[in-house]
């Protein structure tokens, strides 16, 4: 039960620092919707080009998964992100009939939701955790990809905005 239960304090306070990341990234692509709302581009499918479309299109699909995802992160900070305590054979018995209320309080005290059954041997609450990382990993690295292959030379769609905090390569001034 303790193990659990910090487990789930952990991706608790993991889910909100992902979720500040997200909201932030959300809010710049949401900016790059609007700025860049007629601003066309080529369409490419399988790297190849295709129709225009425009840089505020690609931006609303980056936008349209963190959005997706922040609510996901919404519905399992309620669903999967519970207090795991059952005693030894997950009745409490040892609590007698204070068992429950005990629970309630625990709950409420670590900021935890209650759930309805003790869950230590059923374990889909942790697979949904997990997947919900992998998913969000998949949303970044999509962006993250795109602006990779935006930005290569041939293309050039894309760039980094120059400035003293911005990397530079001391062998290959044209980076």
């Amino acid at each position: 039960d303790i193990i659990d239960t910090a487990a789930m304090l952990q991706v608790r306070d993991a889910f909100d620092v992902i979720r500040g990341d997200l909201l932030a990234a959300g809010a710049a692509c949401a900016e790059l919707c609007e700025r860049h709302r007629r601003t066309p581009i080529a369409g490419r499918t399988l790297l190849q080009q295709a129709v225009p479309t425009t840089f505020g299109t690609k931006a609303a699909q980056w936008l349209a998964g963190i959005t997706r995802q922040l609510d996901r992160l919404r519905q399992l900070r309620d669903s999967a992100i519970v207090l795991q305590f059952g005693g030894a054979s997950g009745t409490l018995a040892s609590l007698g009939p204070h068992g429950l209320a005990v629970s309630e309080h625990l709950a409420d005290g670590l900021g935890l939701g209650l759930p309805d059954l003790p869950w230590h041997t059923e374990r889909s609450r942790v697979a949904e955790i997990a997947a919900a990382a992998g998913i969000t990993g998949g949303v970044a690295a999509k962006i993250a990809t795109d602006v990779v292959l935006l930005a290569q030379s041939e293309v050039g769609e894309v760039h980094e905005a120059g400035g003293a905090d911005k990397g530079r390569s001391s062998t290959m001034p044209h980076k």
